[in-house]
């Protein structure tokens, strides 16, 4: 009763706490949201995005450039310069490039000084005053490496320097793409410049190649949800959005691949396409509820934004077929941002979100997404905020992930252990129960059978006894009727113990015993007993007051026959029957004169009849061969047991 009324006014209050739980949700979302967007913007892009200080500067003048034949001394010395001017661009087409300027030091720093090239080319040599300061990998075409990438502060001895005007000389290499670009490039005082530069180098290096090995584990831990995880979607996802941008972060460490500058050219917009792409589809499995054509439309368009792309850099001329490529990379990543964008906030706005954690980050990412796309879009400037924080997003986001997870396991565990708990009280209540009802049932069973005891003891032996005394006390009880009557009462007490038997109700032993005890009364009386052995049939499984029933019939068949049949051999057969109905048939014959035409039917028969009928059987009588044929039909009941 407690239970239920607790079950009913937790059904009454549950409409009250929807929406209190909705606004705490929605509380929940909003916070872990703006807290996910202060972190980044004022503390993590800040320390990612931020330009250093810069110390004072060496002032640079008389920019010259020149077209060179080669990288070498040689081509450098007899190479024609022209003026120029920082910025420097020059196009179109692969070789080398040199670009010469003056840098005024008026004085010479004790610690060398810091120089960052700003340099956008395959390789790059650096000359001062004639004496080589920096050179890495090769440098000649068409096998030079990409050491120029690799973004770094250059620490030049300040034996390279003298007082005044310094000349410099850059040397640049590149063999597939058409443009040569230098920024200002930085000189300045080594001890004053490299406590300011030195973050920013370890930004632009070993951030990035730690951002890879990070992506490279989030790919294999979203591998292992791809095994595991029911989520098999959003697993694959993330690891082909980590493994992109990891591969595309590496690209820039990858000095020297292992195929052509073409070829690794290719590679690069493959990676520039792909990534995009993972985006969306990262966004679409996200949710929870992913479309069913998204990844089937985003492959065909990555193919189609290839296939054009391809076509540009092999049968457009350059620098036509590189700007046309790289308009098609900017516009596909461009449309497929603004799909991740839009397919997060139709989720929001159709489904809602639950996902605290994972929401904030995601819409961080969202954010930072779209943050580039304005930028891109409105300013031509490339902020780069995605592709630079992503292993800072991707670890949070997996991290949330996992804690979610984690909670949800602790709970479904703490579950589990409550409804156990509970579990194993049922059982042992329902044991309890069980018990106390199997002694109810076997005390009433008990009861039950002490009253039909006393019943048959009372109707049968009782009143036979009765009969016998008041006949004896009057002295009209001769001998052979005492002898007769005692006879009957002894059968009749054997009756009620054979129907207890101990084997649990088996009609088939108390047949058995029925036989043994009635072959001596037979063979006393001239009359030989034949019991057929009982076949391996289906026998009924019978009660107590069933079993005195079909034994109290046997023993008035054996009884007529013995009074009446004057026969010489009885037997009595248990076989099946052949009907559905009644399969079992307990048959008594004898080989007695039979019933004479005139036959009067006693109450003995009738009250046979009666018991069959009790027991949900029939009694029939066949007097067409020689004897009588008593045949008793019975019924399977309910269940049945083997013989």
């Amino acid at each position: 009763m407690g239970e239920a009324e607790n079950h009913g006014h937790g059904a009454e209050l549950a409409p009250a706490r929807v929406p209190d739980m909705h606004r705490r949700l929605l509380a929940q979302l909003v916070f872990a949201t703006i807290l996910v967007q202060l972190v980044f913007w004022l503390g993590v892009r800040p320390l990612l995005f931020s330009r250093p200080t810069l110390p004072p500067l060496y002032a640079i003048s008389d920019v010259q450039e020149a077209v060179l034949t080669g990288p070498g001394a040689v081509a450098l010395e007899h190479a024609e310069f022209s003026a120029s001017e920082l910025p420097w661009s020059s196009c179109c087409g692969p070789g080398y490039r040199a670009l010469r300027f003056n840098v005024n030091l008026p004085r010479v720093p004790e610690h060398g000084v810091a120089l960052v090239p700003q340099v956008e080319a395959d390789n790059v040599q650096i000359r001062i005053n004639d004496q080589l300061v920096f050179a890495q990998g090769r440098m000649q075409n068409p096998r030079a490496t990409f050491e120029a990438n690799v973004k770094r502060v250059i620490h030049v001895p300040s034996a390279a320097f003298h007082l005044g005007m310094n000349r410099v000389d850059y040397v640049l290499a590149r063999q597939e793409l058409p443009y040569f670009d230098v920024g200002r490039p930085v000189f300045a005082d080594y001890a004053i410049a490299w406590p300011l530069f030195k973050f920013r180098e370890f930004i632009l290096t070993d951030y990035e190649i730690i951002g890879v090995a990070v992506g490279v584990v989030i790919a294999l831990v979203g591998l292992a949800l791809l095994l595991r995880s029911t989520q098999r979607g959003l697993a694959l996802s993330l690891v082909l959005l980590a493994s992109t941008w990891s591969l595309l972060t590496q690209f820039y460490f990858w000095v020297d691949p292992p195929f052509s500058a073409a070829t690794r050219m290719i590679y690069y917009f493959a990676l520039t396409n792909a990534l995009p792409v993972c985006w969306l589809n990262f966004s679409d499995q996200w949710t929870g509820k992913p479309f069913r054509w998204t990844a089937l439309i985003s492959v065909l368009a990555y193919v189609t934004c290839m296939t054009a792309t391809l076509w540009a850099l092999r049968m457009m001329p350059s620098p036509g077929g590189f700007d046309r490529a790289s308009d098609l990379a900017n516009g596909f990543g461009l449309a497929f941002s603004a799909a991740a964008i839009v397919r997060f906030l139709w989720h929001i706005v159709r489904s809602g979100e639950h996902r605290v954690m994972e929401f904030a980050v995601f819409t961080l990412c969202i954010t930072l997404l779209a943050t580039d796309l304005v930028n891109e879009v409105l300013w031509q400037h490339a902020s780069g905020y995605v592709i630079h924080s992503m292993p800072l997003l991707l670890l949070a986001f997996v991290v949330a992930f996992l804690a979610r997870n984690i909670r949800l396991f602790q709970s479904t565990h703490a579950i589990n252990r409550l409804l156990s708990g509970r579990l194993q009280a049922r059982e042992a209540e329902l044991a309890e129960t069980y018990r106390r009802e199997s002694d109810l049932v076997r005390r009433e069973a008990h009861q039950a059978e002490r009253q039909r005891l006393m019943r048959d003891m009372h109707d049968g032996v009782g009143s036979q006894l009765t009969s016998m005394l008041f006949a004896a006390r009057r002295g009209a009880l001769p001998e052979d009727q005492l002898v007769d009557s005692l006879q009957t009462v002894i059968e009749e007490i054997r009756l009620l113990i054979d129907s207890m038997d101990s084997a649990s109700d088996s009609l088939a032993v108390a047949l058995e015993a029925f036989q043994l005890r009635a072959a001596k009364r037979l063979e006393a009386a001239g009359i030989t007993l034949h019991f057929q052995p009982i076949p391996r049939v289906l026998m009924p499984v019978c009660g107590p007051r069933d079993v005195l029933h079909i034994l109290r019939i046997l023993q008035e068949g054996i009884g007529n026959a013995l009074r009446h049949a004057r026969c010489s051999h009885i037997s009595i057969e248990v076989t099946p029957s052949g009907d559905a109905a009644l399969p079992l048939q307990v048959v008594i014959r004898d080989d007695g004169v039979g019933f004479p035409q005139d036959l009067v039917r006693g109450r003995g028969l009738a009250n046979m009849e009666t018991r069959a009928a009790a027991i949900g059987g029939r009694l029939t009588i066949d007097c067409s061969s020689p004897g009588v044929a008593l045949r008793l039909l019975l019924g399977a009941g309910g269940s049945v047991e083997p013989a």
